[in-house]
């Protein structure tokens, strides 16, 4: 199944440069595919967004990895 959430990114609201857009979403999206529970993972910081095809019953897990790495959706 495919998602999509906008994304809420603690770290970004105390960035002031806003220079490390790319690396902060890519450790997003990292989280989540260490988790090996989602394909095609896309995290985008500046336009706020999250994509990611998974199980429903993965979700619970995605979301824990997620909140681990700073992120909300």
């Amino acid at each position: 199944m495919h998602y999509e959430y906008t994304l809420q990114y603690n770290p970004c609201a105390m960035c002031v440069g806003k220079s490390h857009c790319r690396e902060c979403a890519e450790r997003i999206a990292g989280a989540i595919r260490d988790t090996g529970l989602a394909e095609n993972v896309e995290a985008d910081t500046r336009e706020k967004y999250l994509r990611f095809d998974a199980e429903p019953a993965d979700l619970p897990e995605i979301e824990d990895a997620l909140e681990g790495a700073g992120a909300m959706i």
